[in-house]
Order: C-alpha cells, then sequence, then structure tokens
C-alpha cells in the first residue's frame, strides 16, 4: 500500500489520542510485535549515526518486580510484561575506537553527553510512538536515574553506560484518559520567543490544570507536614523572611499553588538538587564525566 496523507492523518489522530499507561492488562505482546517495534525505534535520528545507546528487554517476572522496587516501589512496572531500560552506552564506540587505536573522549565530553541523551530519547520515543500506533501503552520512568548503582548490578551494565529512562510497555487494562497540554499558542511560536505577560501565563496554565490552587488539608498533622516540606523547599529560592510570608499567606487562604505542589511538594526542590548530585556520583562510577571540563584552554 503506498503512503498517503490520508494515512498520515489518521496516524496522526491517533498520537493525538495518547496517554500514559499505568495499568496494563496480563495480555503478553506478541513477539513479532514487539521486534517490529523494536526496530522501528533502531531507525530513529541520531547525531552522526553513533547510536551511543543499548536497548535491555527485560521480561523476566522477577526481573520485573526488581526493577519496581529500586525504582520507588511503582508496582504497575512489574505488572507490565516489559519493560525497557534505555541506555547512555559509549562502551560499544569506545571499544571500536580503540580496535582501530582512534582518539576517545566521549564518555568525558558534555556535548557527546547532551547529543547521546537526545539521541536516546529520540529512539525511545520513536518506540513510544511505535507501540502506540499498535495499540499498546507505555509510561516513562524517569526514576531510572536515581537507581543507576543498582541497576548496573542487576543489569550487569559496562563501563561508560548508564541507565536513562526506561519505558513499562504492555495493553491497557481499560480505555486511558488524554490529559489536557498547554495551548499550542504557549507553546508552539513564531521566528522568535515572545514577550509574555503574566496573565498570558496564568491564564495558560490554568487551561491545562483546571485550576492552579490546591487546599489545605483540614487533617492538622498533614497540614502541617506540608507547610514544613514547603518551608525547606521554599529556603532554595528565597529569603527566610520571604519564605514565612508566603507560608503565612498560604494558612490564612488554607490553599497553595500548583507549583507550590509541583516544585515544593512532588519534585521537592531540595531534593531534586540533592538526587541530581548523587546521579553524577553513579555516573562517575560509571566512568561518565561529562561535566568535568577537560577542555584545552
Amino acid at each position: 500500500m503506498d503512503w498517503n496523507e490520508d494515512l498520515g492523518k489518521l496516524a496522526l489522530e491517533r498520537m493525538q489520542k495518547r496517554a500514559s499507561c499505568r495499568s496494563f492488562s496480563p495480555q503478553d505482546i506478541p513477539e513479532d510485535i514487539l521486534r517490529t517495534i523494536l526496530e522501528t525505534g533502531t531507525h530513529a535520528a541520531s547525531g552522526g549515526n553513533l547510536q551511543p545507546y543499548s536497548i535491555l528487554v527485560v521480561k523476566d517476572k522477577e526481573k520485573r518486580a526488581k526493577l519496581a522496587e529500586l525504582n520507588m516501589d511503582q508496582e504497575f512496572m512489574a505488572q507490565a510484561p516489559v519493560n525497557l531500560v534505555f541506555l547512555l552506552d559509549w562502551y560499544k564506540n569506545g571499544r571500536l575506537a580503540k580496535i582501530q587505536k582512534a582518539p576517545y573522549t566521549a564518555y568525558e565530553s558534555y556535548m557527546h553527553f547532551i547529543i547521546g541523551v537526545e539521541d536516546v530519547m529520540c529512539a525511545a520515543q520513536t518506540i513510544e510512538t511505535a507501540a502506540w500506533l499498535m495499540g499498546i501503552g507505555s509510561v516513562y520512568i524517569g526514576t531510572s536515574n536515581y537507581a543507576g548503582r543498582q541497576l548496573t548490578q542487576l543489569l550487569e551494565l559496562p563501563e561508560h553506560t548508564y541507565p536513562v529512562v526506561i519505558l513499562s510497555l504492555g495493553y491497557p487494562k481499560r480505555e486511558l484518559k488524554v490529559r489536557e497540554k498547554l495551548p499550542y499558542e504557549m507553546t508552539v511560536f513564531d521566528e522568535s520567543y515572545p514577550t509574555l505577560s503574566d496573565e498570558e501565563i496564568e491564564s495558560a496554565f490554568l487551561k491545562k490544570h483546571g485550576t492552579l490552587d490546591r487546599e489545605l488539608s483540614k487533617v492538622p498533622a498533614v497540614r502541617e507536614e506540608t507547610l514544613s516540606t514547603l518551608r525547606q523547599a521554599l529556603l532554595t529560592t528565597y529569603s527566610p523572611e520571604e519564605t514565612e510570608a508566603t507560608l503565612n499567606e498560604i494558612r490564612e487562604k488554607n490553599k497553595y499553588g500548583e507549583y507550590h505542589y509541583r516544585f515544593g511538594l512532588h519534585y521537592h526542590a531540595a531534593e531534586m538538587l540533592e538526587i541530581g548530585s548523587d546521579v553524577l556520583e553513579q555516573m562517575k562510577e560509571q566512568k561518565l564525566l561529562p561535566f568535568q571540563n577537560k577542555g584545552q584552554k
């Protein structure tokens, strides 16, 4: 069948209905379909066609359970029949460079690092798209970065490799709900980045989230724990006086902002800085050193 615009539109309509899946049916993915999806991913764009990534296909029940445990006990990972672990992989390229006695510093180059991560995500997203077009649900797991040391041991990873992201795959147990996104006009700009007013930004995020406020819990202990956690996060950005003023305002209104939740509770500002530092240490153990700045002066 020749490809045509009508077929393209059908594929795009399908893509606009994609949603992350965290509840999988026990149905296995047929091996031929999985192979086709994975082969499609290997044809993704790659800087210089170096393909500095590897994909580990994890189906073993015990390993899936261990993956879930290591990734903040996200049990749906154990439920998913397939977990794909995407590695930034400068090991294979390095081996060939050594065989040919070629210069090789990719594992300690920031430019190779960032392009390599881009290549990983191009392959991962191509696979996620291919799976969705075949009726298979998926969800990205970014916490693999946190557990690099344990995953290195579990998956027997060589040096110069690191688990960047995991994609859990399986047939959805139920119909998936499409989540609202930012308006097109707030995401796609012509020619240059426009000057955005506070009102425009608030309006766009209000449309996405439906509300920009969350109510404090009526349970005193939970309420105080929320405020205490927010205090630690706010102090990364504001003075103690500004922090207390913000907390008093939250108490008075009995509400905190959506982004107090996003960056103060869910992705806690202080914890994210600490985790990032730990991830870099784990990468160093794998002899990936993209921030060493050894370039000639």
